[in-house]
């Protein structure tokens, strides 16, 4: 996983995934306003109210620290899903547009599975294939019907133009290519719905071998903890049933 284009988590330290945080903000909007104290700023959503990510002890690069991305004409980011099955979202600041395929949460079980079928050796070979984002398919093949030897997913398209945001929801699959130069930036968050779906990514992580990017049990812990915290509560948003995490 990990933000669009950028290399899978391998450790439980910050900076587990590589690169360095982008510079977000710090330029003054109009009428006073500023960049640098907005919600929309991808330095400051992560660690906002009803962001669970704000209870993490830890700057990890990629996921609470923004990347900055520089695109040219059709370079890529392979199939992939984020980190822990974290949302995401990525800003377009300028140039040529982003064309995006996504497939939802929901069948992500069914695409791993379609892949492991037509992918036989290079998944014998690393196991973790899909996390090294390094996996390309056309999405018609995805969506194609498998009496037609596709995978017969819903596959959506879009284009982000500057001034956008694309959001990606937990264990939702997306790629897509750059149309021309340009430059976007991309972040993780975790509104509290995003719990369960982050315990599910360790059974994952653990039957391939791989280390979480950061340690879930202590952010459920700090969660719970919160719980006690009436301020952060009326914040934090409903976090559900803790037990069942």
């Amino acid at each position: 996983g990990g933000p669009p284009g950028g290399p899978p988590g391998g450790g439980v330290s910050p900076g587990a995934k590589g690169g360095s945080g982008s510079s977000g903000g710090g330029s003054g909007g109009s009428g006073g306003w500023e960049y640098s104290t907005s919600p929309w700023n991808l330095t400051v959503l992560p660690t906002l109210w009803g962001s669970v990510l704000r209870l993490l002890d830890c700057d990890v690069t990629g996921v609470v620290l923004p990347w900055l991305y520089v695109g040219s004409t059709f370079s890529s980011f392979a199939w992939h899903n984020e980190d822990h099955h974290l949302y995401s979202v990525n800003y377009h600041h300028w140039g040529a547009p982003k064309v995006w395929y996504g497939v939802p949460g929901a069948e992500a079980a069914n695409l791993e599975h379609f892949l492991r079928e037509k992918l036989p050796l290079l998944h014998a070979q690393s196991p973790d294939l899909l996390l090294r984002i390094v996996t390309m398919v056309h999405p018609s093949i995805l969506r194609r019907p498998p009496a037609l030897g596709g995978a017969g997913l819903r596959v959506c398209r879009a284009v982000q133009r500057p001034g956008c945001f694309v959001v990606t929801f937990p264990a939702a699959y997306h790629a897509g290519f750059n149309t021309g130069f340009n430059v976007a930036e991309a972040v993780n968050f975790a509104a509290p719905a995003w719990l369960p779906f982050g315990r599910s990514s360790l059974g994952r992580y653990s039957s391939l071998g791989r280390a979480p990017v950061f340690d879930h049990d202590a952010l459920v812990v700090a969660a719970a903890q919160a719980l006690l915290n009436p301020n952060f509560l009326g914040n934090l948003g409903n976090l559900g049933n803790l037990g069942n995490l």
